[in-house]
């Protein structure tokens, strides 16, 4: 078995505990979309510029989902992949991502005693370097 820096857990799973429903921006709607980006107004003011990286973007409609690469200033989501058709004018549902770091899990989601990460490894391994 390995060890990590990050926690392997899967965000809002069994291990992880962090209650998805707790995490959400509900009700925005795409303002514009170009590509693989899109705007949910409103989002920044809710819940800070960067919070919903590596979450989610759920069209209520359709329950058609994309990852979210980044969260930029302005409401800007940049997507992993662009919906197909257009999402223009969609309500959406907006789910919190998790960095796997103990800050995200600590801060974010108040759920560091289920980080499973191990964040104090040494660098240098004593094995192959010695003990100095």
């Amino acid at each position: 078995m390995g060890f990590s820096a990050q926690c392997p857990n899967m965000l809002y799973d069994l291990n992880c505990k962090a209650l998805r429903s707790a995490n959400l921006f509900s009700g925005g709607t795409i303002a514009t979309v170009s590509g693989n980006q899109v705007t949910v107004p409103g989002l920044d003011a809710a819940k800070g510029v960067g919070w919903a990286a590596l979450g989610e973007v759920v069209i209520l409609s359709t329950g058609d989902r994309r990852l979210v690469k980044t969260h930029a200033a302005t409401d800007t989501l940049t997507l992993l992949y662009p919906f197909d058709p257009s999402p223009l004018g969609e309500t959406v549902e907006v789910a919190a991502g998790c960095k796997h770091d103990p800050t995200d899990c600590d801060t974010k989601f108040g759920n560091l005693p289920n980080y499973s990460g191990f964040p104090h490894i040494p660098q240098k391994n004593p094995f192959q370097s010695g003990i100095i």
